[in-house]
């Protein structure tokens, strides 16, 4: 009795062995053996998008073709470079086609294999605000004929206004926030805060001013006593000052903190700002 019930026992945790070493294989051959990643799943409207082709598998992603999908009006794309996987020194072959709409196509040859980590990097521009999707249709790796080659990224891209907690997506400033923060005019003014409905001070407003010029380097100082030295606003002053957009306010000679409503009696070269670059032609 007792060796029939020993020879159960075994005969029972032989099935369950091979039961798992049958979905082990399975669960390989399920998947993917590159994945996909975006290296932020909330992205500014504007921002460089970087999708990396990681895979977990070492010494076996040598060469092979790829084919990726995208929506075009939601990215552009914008090129490719070989990830951190590949071992150093090695010659690598990477030809990207992104002729067809909506697509990229990606081929690419090592003199070794990679290692575990990111194979290849995708690089798009997020073009409008939308929920998409950057998907790994297929392709072949060589050498690993049965693996599959299928994965999604997704990413949130959001408007530049965003951001902050204190501005209403409907109200008439929206469009004109997301205008000079996606340019690096204005920057918010710390802690998620826009503070659209503060006075704009001609500190504030001198050195948006500057950040359209391009902010040139500046030498020398300006001539007045209410301008700090290495203040965030000093170099746009003495910038303004040598180029003819502000001689100051007469009385309390600059009064930098003054509301931006009165900056119409000192802007007199608001036509002679440069224009040299696309950044200082928006304005």
């Amino acid at each position: 009795m007792r060796s029939n019930v020993r020879r159960l026992f075994s005969l029972l945790l032989a099935v369950a062995l091979v039961l798992g070493l049958g979905l082990t294989s399975v669960a390989a051959i399920e998947s993917s053996l590159l994945t996909l990643q975006v290296t932020s799943q909330h992205v500014i409207r504007g921002d460089e998008v970087c999708v990396a082709v990681n895979t977990e598998a070492d010494g076996v992603v040598a060469d092979g073709k790829l084919t990726f999908a995208y929506d075009s009006k939601s990215l552009k794309f914008v090129g490719a470079e070989a990830g951190e996987a590949w071992p150093a020194g090695t010659e690598l072959s990477l030809k990207v086609n992104s002729g067809k709409k909506d697509a990229v196509v990606a081929a690419f040859a090592g003199a070794k294999a990679a290692k575990a980590g990111t194979v290849l990097t995708l690089k798009f521009e997020a073009l409008q605000e939308c929920r998409t999707q950057v998907v790994l249709q297929g392709g072949y790796i060589s050498g690993a004929k049965d693996a599959k080659l299928q994965s999604t990224a997704t990413l949130l891209v959001e408007c530049p206004a965003s951001r902050f907690t204190d501005v209403d997506r409907n109200e008439y400033y929206h469009e004109g926030i997301d205008f000079v923060v996606s340019r690096g005019y204005m920057i918010g003014m710390g802690g998620a805060k826009f503070q659209p409905d503060t006075e704009m001070s001609r500190a504030m407003l001198v050195t948006v001013l500057y950040r359209i010029a391009g902010e040139p380097s500046v030498k020398g100082t300006a001539p007045f006593r209410d301008v700090e030295k290495n203040s965030w606003y000093t170099n746009a002053v003495i910038w303004a000052y040598q180029n003819n957009v502000t001689n100051g306010v007469r009385s309390l000679l600059r009064r930098k903190m003054s509301p931006a409503s009165r900056w119409s009696r000192s802007l007199r070269a608001m036509p002679s700002l440069p224009v040299s670059t696309p950044r200082q032609r928006a304005i």
